[in-house]
This record gives C-alpha cells, structure tokens and sequence, in this order.
C-alpha cells in the first residue's frame, strides 16, 4: 500500500460508482480511474498499456495527436498513431494530423511564449470542442478498456458502475 493510500478515508458515499480522471496535456495525456466502494478506502490506479503502445514501451502518458480522415472521422488517436499500417494509410489518404491543439483553448489575445507554438490546423468545419471531445472520447474508452480488464473476475462490478461514472478533468 503507498502512503497516499494509507492517508485515504474509506469511500463514504452509499453507491458504487467509478472515478475516471484524464489530464489532457499539450504534448501527452494520461489518465487514471479509481472505484469507489462504500466502506473502502479507494486505490488511483494509473492507465497503461493504451491502444497503440504494442509499438512502443508501454507507459502511462500517450501523445495528445490524432489522425482525422477526409470526412473528419477520428482515425487514430494517441499511441495508435505509431502503428505503421496506420501511418501508411493515413500518408496514402491524406489524413489530417492534429496535435497542440489544446492551446486553442487560452483565451484570445493570451500573451505568453506559446503565441508561435506549432499549433495543427483542425478538419475543416470542425470545432475546437468537437475536436478535444473526440480526444476525451479516446482517453475515456482507454480509461474504462483498462479499468475492465483489471476487473476481468467481475461483470457484475462493471454493471454497477456503468452507469455511474464521474469524469475529473485536469
């Protein structure tokens, strides 16, 4: 047990639920979960292994890029974008690669050292929230993809909280 652990007051609350929490960072992202039991003290448990990373070493932060086809569908997101099959179709497509694109979110006239950071063009047509949705989206079916296969021995942990997941954004 690590010391944050040992300081952690058992969960209070009356129902089960699942705590997932993506920190979505300008070069790379990560997330953790955390499930909350009544009478447990709850465990944060970091992501690892996200699609994609059977590429690379297996870590707990993925790239904050994603591939957009023509249409601007999410093709790859994260990791994924190191498979060599999808690189090469995405050059054979003319896939849109879009990253630093969480530094459209500063307010309008923010005067810091990122004014010439390389911020992508986004798809055409396509929002900047749309955008960091289609990268949560990644990182939350990453997140719930990790917490189900920890928990392999019970569905019945999944059904309880399928329906009781509570996103931390930071």
């Amino acid at each position: 047990m690590n010391r944050t652990t040992r300081e952690r007051p058992p969960y209070r609350g009356r129902d089960t639920s699942l705590i997932i929490s993506i920190d979505l960072g300008t070069t790379f992202s990560g997330s953790a979960w955390s499930l909350l039991e009544p009478q447990q003290i709850p465990e944060v448990v970091d992501v690892s292994g996200y699609p994609g990373q059977e590429f690379q070493a297996a870590s707990t932060k993925v790239p904050t890029v994603m591939l957009y086809d023509r249409n601007g569908t999410v093709q790859a997101a994260g990791s994924e974008i190191f498979d060599p099959e999808i690189n090469l179709r995405a050059r054979r497509e003319g896939w849109l690669r879009v990253e630093w694109f969480k530094l459209l979110l500063r307010p309008r006239g923010a005067n810091d050292a990122l004014e010439n950071a390389p911020i992508s063009p986004l798809p055409p047509g396509k929002p900047i929230v749309d955008v960091v949705g289609d990268f949560l989206a990644y990182m939350s079916r990453s997140a719930i993809s990790h917490f189900r296969d920890q928990m392999a021995f019970s569905e019945d942990i999944w059904r309880r909280v399928k329906d009781n997941i509570v996103y931390v954004l930071r």
